[in-house]
């Protein structure tokens, strides 16, 4: 199953990007994955170098306007390690 996200950042830029999901990790019922985003109304980034591996906690806001499945809002200081 393959998604169409969009992300817009602060200075305006935006980017799409198509992302797989292996159909067993597929939720097609779309009422029961916007509960489950309102109820952990978080993401996990993980980011890293070649010598270590960062993850770290964004808080989002998942609304149903802003496309098809909605959107979600995020926000990641620039000052994160």
């Amino acid at each position: 199953v393959s998604r169409l996200l969009e992300i817009t950042f602060t200075n305006g830029l935006r980017r799409r990007r198509t992302m797989y999901t292996p159909s067993h990790f597929a939720l097609e019922d779309d009422p029961a994955a916007q509960r489950i985003m309102r109820k952990y109304n978080f993401a996990t980034l993980v980011s890293g170098t070649q010598t270590d591996v960062m993850a770290s906690h964004l808080p989002l806001l998942w609304t149903s306007q802003g496309g098809q499945y909605g959107s979600l809002r995020g926000h990641m200081a620039k000052e994160n390690p």
